[in-house]
């Protein structure tokens, strides 16, 4: 289990290293990227909570709580880089 929780520590490591900014051309697209930045921080901890979930439960907790907050954090991040591809692009 411990290779599930670094395996999640570096995705969330590699997804902060490339968080979104502006193109310094486009002042219209900041909401996105701030939207962007946030849902990023929600999936990263709902990432976090479900990895921790699976290593500790040892087999007596499925984690669907924990997943199905994990597939909801999805859902608003594929929203968010969608907004940003067409608000910042």
């Amino acid at each position: 289990m411990k290779s599930i929780r670094a395996v999640s520590i570096i995705i969330a490591l590699a997804a902060t290293q490339f968080a979104a900014t502006p193109p310094a051309w486009a002042d219209e697209c900041t909401d996105a990227v701030l939207d962007y930045n946030e849902v990023l921080s929600q999936l990263t901890d709902a990432m976090e909570k479900f990895s921790t979930c699976i290593a500790d439960s040892k087999g007596t907790d499925n984690c669907l709580h924990e997943f199905n907050r994990l597939r909801s954090a999805h859902g608003q991040f594929a929203a968010a880089v969608s907004v940003y591809v067409k608000q910042c692009r």
